[in-house]
């Protein structure tokens, strides 16, 4: 019989795991629902029929994941069973085969197909009028589909990662709370036999199997033994079990190991054994930890310490720079006026330049430390290409700044004063709030991963609340400084 304290922490449980995944579901919602709205309507091409009908099938499945999504809120009031669905459905969509990576494969493999035919008619045809011309409308689904990729891959992704994790939750939970009062008997003796236990040993099975596949990590049978007890812990329900009369934690732990054994979790988890134990034959994460450890966090770290160094300054419209700023007070926007603590454009790119740095550098050496960890810091791995395009950006500025026709010379009454265009002004502060908004939720999402990895919560939890609260005192600058400037 479940005791007042236990059914506190039981119900405890199910309220944050509700409240944690319904705030993933309305941030997962906004994104998904932003990439159905991709279209290609014209054209009367051949290509561009078969162009449409691909892309009718990438906006259907997306259309299949908000509906998806949409539905937690019939679990939330009772129907139960629905998490079970949509735990399903991503482990058959998103874990298995992830199926809008592979449509939106097939339509950039269709456009490529395209180019190479229309080249190939255009060399037998060449100085006659039957030469194809660009496929201006291919062109711009091409442009489309990048940024559409980016929100993809950047936004979605880490969301899904998150919700699984916590619709996994949810599913074990809810069938363990339904029968663990059957596998509980008069007398307080747990089952160790029948149908009843036979259905508690399938859950925990099946957690085990999304726990996995959904984080791609590596885990020994006695960290699968140690993540089910932290997990029914949480729950509220491993303290009743082990309350039985025939049951303590070696018979539990016996349990557990022959689940391992029965339903084949070992193999499973090998499968990602040389990714997680940094052996020289490792494949998949392992690659990916090396390129960005050893080869793109070096660079930009690199580019981020020393940019100033780096900016080799333009003598105008030769080098594709805008020039005689100075002179242009309609143009002009000013960058930078040295020898004083004025706030400037270039005040505010260099607030996110040192939160960058701080950022890498921790990142870095947490993945060389401990390379498992990668699977959980996935949400800032993704932010490389936004910060890369700060990087360039910010540079850019710099060495629009330097010309010397950009500067107005200090005199007795007013100090020298560095200026960029109007035009890339807006393009530096639009990429420094597009880096600053997706830094933020990565960490957020980094914080969530970490939190819902039973033998990471603690030190590595607190660390990345570290950096979550250095980065938002730093984005609240930025946003108060661009309100000023």
């Amino acid at each position: 019989m479940r005791q007042p304290g236990q059914i506190y922490k039981i119900n405890a449980f199910r309220s944050g795991k509700l409240k944690q995944a319904e705030k993933i579901i309305d941030k997962l919602s906004d994104v998904i629902n932003s990439l159905t709205h991709l279209k290609y309507e014209k054209g009367t091409r051949d290509g561009d029929f078969a162009l449409r009908e691909k892309l009718k099938v990438l906006m259907y499945e997306i259309e299949s994941h908000y509906k998806t999504i949409r539905s937690f809120s019939s679990g939330k009031i009772g129907e139960t069973d629905v998490f079970k669905e949509i735990l399903t459905f991503y482990g058959e969509h998103f874990l298995d085969d992830f199926q809008l990576g592979t449509f939106l494969a097939g339509i950039r493999h269709e456009i490529a197909n395209q180019k190479i035919r229309d080249h190939e008619h255009n060399i037998k045809k060449a100085g006659n009028s039957y030469e194809r011309k660009i496929n201006l409308y291919a062109r711009d689904l091409e442009r489309d589909l990048n940024e559409w990729e980016k929100i993809l891959s950047l936004k979605a992704v880490p969301l899904l990662t998150a919700l699984i994790n916590e619709i996994n939750d949810l599913v074990l939970f809810f069938r363990v709370d339904d029968i663990l009062d059957s596998l509980i008997i008069d007398n307080n003796v747990f089952v160790m036999r029948g149908d009843v236990f036979e259905d508690f040993n399938s859950c925990i099975a099946e957690f085990v199997r999304y726990y996995i596949k959904n984080r791609k990590i590596f885990l020994s049978d006695r960290d699968i033994g140690e993540m089910i007890d932290q997990t029914l812990n949480d729950m509220g329900f491993m303290s009743i079990i082990l309350k039985t009369k025939n049951m303590n934690q070696t018979i539990f732990t016996g349990i557990v190991n022959q689940i391992i054994s029965k339903y084949s979790l070992k193999q499973l988890a090998g499968g990602y054994k040389q990714a997680g134990d940094g052996s020289a034959n490792g494949t998949g994460r392992q690659d990916k930890q090396s390129f960005f450890m050893d080869k793109e966090f070096t660079i930009m770290l690199e580019k981020l310490c020393f940019m100033e160094h780096m900016i080799t300054p333009g003598n105008g419209d030769r080098d594709g720079y805008e020039a005689g700023l100075a002179e242009k007070p309609d143009e002009q926007f000013l960058f930078y006026s040295p020898g004083t603590f004025d706030l400037s454009l270039k005040y505010i790119a260099e607030y996110l330049r040192d939160a960058l740095i701080f950022i890498i550098d921790w990142l870095n050496k947490e993945l060389t430390k401990d390379p498992k960890v990668s699977k959980t810091m996935d949400p800032v791995l993704f932010c490389v290409a936004d910060i890369n395009n700060f990087i360039s950006t910010y540079k850019r500025a710099l060495e629009i700044a330097s010309i010397k026709s950009n500067r107005s010379e200090a005199s007795v009454i007013s100090r020298e004063k560095q200026f960029v265009s109007k035009n890339m002004a807006n393009e530096l502060i639009e990429i420094i709030i597009v880096t600053s908004t997706n830094i933020q939720d990565a960490l957020i999402n980094t914080a969530l991963n970490a939190g819902s990895i039973s033998f990471y919560r603690g030190v590595l939890t607190k660390k990345i609340k570290i950096i979550q609260d250095s980065f938002n005192n730093t984005f609240e600058r930025i946003k108060k400084g661009l309100e000023k400037i």
